[in-house]
Formats: C-alpha cells, sequence, structure tokens
C-alpha cells in the first residue's frame, strides 16, 4: 500500500469496518477498494466539518459539478478526486452517493422508512460499487451486496432510542437475506472482500459496544475468508 495517497489511506482507515474488508482483496484490487472507501469516508464527514447546511451543500455540489472530469479523466487536483480517476465508475454512480448525502443535512425529523431509504442509497449502493471494483456482476451476489450496505449505515442507528428495535429488526432481515442468497463458489469467492462486511455488522448485533475490539473483528474477518462464509 505505499504507493496509495496518505490521505486516501487515512480516510479509508476511517472505516475500520470496510477497511478490514477491504484488505482481504487481492493486490490488483484493493487499491480501488480503499480510493472508493476514502470517497464515501469524504463525503460523509462534510457534515460534520460546516456550521450550517447551505454550507455542506456548497460541498456536495463541487463533487457533483467534478464528477465528469473525475469519470472523464480529468480529475482537479484534490487527492482523492484523482485516487478516482483510476478506476472504472461512471458519473451517475458517483453522483448517486453523493446526492444521497443531503439527507445528513437535513434538520427535521425522519421517518424510519426515509431512513432505510437513505441508507440503501448510501451504505447499499456504495457496497454495489466495491462488488463491482471486484469484477463481480452477478446479479444474486449484487442484491447480496446492497443488502449488506444498507445494514451497514442503518447499524449506525442501532442506539437511537425511538427506532432502535426497528433497525435491529431490519438489519437482521437485510443479513438473513444476503446469506440466504445463491451465489455461485467461484463469484462468491470473488466477492468475498465485499460481502464479509456482513460478520461485522452481526459482531455489532450480538456486542453492541464490544464489537470495537479490533483483535476480534479482525479475526472474525479472517476466519470469515478461511471458511467462506459470511
Amino acid at each position: 500500500m505505499a504507493d496509495i495517497a496518505t490521505e486516501i489511506f487515512t480516510l479509508a482507515r476511517s472505516d475500520r469496518a470496510r477497511y478490514l474488508c477491504a484488505l482481504t482483496a487481492p493486490r490488483a484490487k484493493r487499491d480501488g477498494m480503499l480510493a472508493l472507501l476514502a470517497f464515501d469516508q469524504e463525503i460523509a464527514r462534510i457534515p460534520t466539518l460546516v456550521s450550517e447546511p447551505m454550507l455542506g451543500q456548497i460541498r456536495l455540489q463541487w463533487w457533483i459539478d467534478v464528477l465528469p472530469g473525475v469519470t472523464g479523466g480529468r480529475p482537479p487536483g484534490h487527492p482523492v478526486a484523482q485516487a478516482l480517476a483510476d478506476l472504472d465508475l461512471s458519473t451517475e454512480e458517483l453522483r448517486g452517493l453523493v446526492e444521497a448525502r443531503n439527507f445528513d443535512l437535513k434538520q427535521e425529523p425522519f421517518t424510519f422508512e426515509a431512513l432505510c431509504q437513505y441508507a440503501e442509497d448510501t451504505g447499499g449502493a456504495f457496497q454495489v460499487l466495491v462488488l463491482k471494483q471486484l469484477g463481480v456482476e452477478d446479479e444474486q451476489a449484487v442484491a447480496a451486496a446492497r443488502e449488506i450496505g444498507t445494514a451497514k449505515t442503518l447499524a449506525a442507528f442501532l442506539h437511537t432510542a425511538d427506532i432502535e428495535e426497528k433497525a435491529r429488526n431490519y438489519i437482521e432481515q437485510k443479513l438473513k437475506s444476503a446469506r440466504g442468497r445463491i451465489i455461485p463458489r467461484k463469484v462468491k469467492k470473488a466477492a468475498r472482500p465485499a460481502l464479509l462486511l456482513a460478520r461485522l455488522i452481526e459482531r455489532e448485533l450480538r456486542l453492541g459496544a464490544g464489537a470495537n475490539d479490533l483483535v476480534g473483528a479482525v479475526f472474525s474477518i479472517w476466519w470469515g475468508k478461511k471458511t467462506g462464509r459470511f
């Protein structure tokens, strides 16, 4: 990973669960996964960097404006944009991730249904792009990745008192659905760095704060890779 820009590495590592999964990918695929993860973290942190929603909208719009250049091989000097330019992604795919982040800037109360849609538009869509970087297009694998990514985003709301039970049930349903899909063995092996995320989500459901144990998380990923079980 010596050839990855420091900014990319730092941003990617801020999502530890997905970062650990990315480390299981073949070297030829790993850098692309880390670049994509850095992009996701870059836009996800925008609401925490601004003092009012309009400033966040301006930052998100900047990304929307530069994406055609990024996917067209003419990225601006931003390190994340330059890393993204090396990937085979469309403007529409990346734009969808950016636009979905406007939800984070809203100050009015949200419904559980709106939250689930947000989770699918962010985490679910992102996990599908991870699968694309791995060269996997199998429909069942794509559906599983979307369900796992959606569950990952919703897991951040597990400790929100008024929706905790709903969120837990929804996540469990998504993981059960993903694991029940019939995915050819060869495809499952290629998709493993995207699908292993399910193991860490399940750890969070089971252990709560205890899921933050790095050694336990690393072992869970290692065991999943060894056994082929996500």
